[in-house]
């Protein structure tokens, strides 16, 4: 029998390692949301898309009426719902600058006190409600939206 020095072994061990296929993150659940967005007694058609990670409990906002986009948020699932707090970050920062500039804001102005975020998702309906609300507490806007899960399949391929 012939014993192979330690150096052959973790050289081809490092090989078939180094040599796999290299996924990149992978989510569990794509969610596609609508539905309409409420402020200031005025309401208006509302969208959003989420990829859910099961193995670390965040959730990407892939796309979104409302929602800052290309944020990746914790979120806590139960048997009856997934739950999403999102912190806005503070008032001089590139994200929140950006966001603010969107047409939302335009509408409704006072969005400008925003935040935090909630979301909530059924798990067996499929209803989507959300809150925005300002330093205080109290509620800027409201969501109330439909989802439903998408196969990855489905979902729109990037353009590059």
């Amino acid at each position: 029998m012939t014993r192979w020095p330690w150096f052959c072994v973790a050289g081809v061990s490092l090989y078939l390692v180094a040599g796999a296929p290299v996924h990149g993150q992978i989510y569990h659940l794509y969610l596609r949301c609508e539905g309409e967005f409420i402020a200031d007694g005025r309401s208006r058609p509302a969208d959003a898309e989420f990829a859910l990670r099961d193995n670390d409990m965040t959730a990407l906002i892939q796309s979104s009426s409302v929602l800052p986009i290309g944020e990746t948020v914790p979120y806590q699932a139960s048997e009856r719902a997934y739950t999403i707090r999102y912190r806005m970050p503070g008032a001089g920062s590139r994200i929140f600058q950006h966001w603010l500039t969107g047409e939302i804001v335009e509408i409704y102005p006072h969005l400008r006190s925003l935040t935090s975020v909630r979301l909530s998702i059924d798990r067996h309906t499929g209803k989507l409600d959300g809150a925005l609300r300002d330093q205080r507490g109290e509620v800027l806007g409201t969501m109330a939206m439909t989802c439903s899960a998408v196969p990855f399949d489905e979902m729109p391929k990037p353009k590059f």
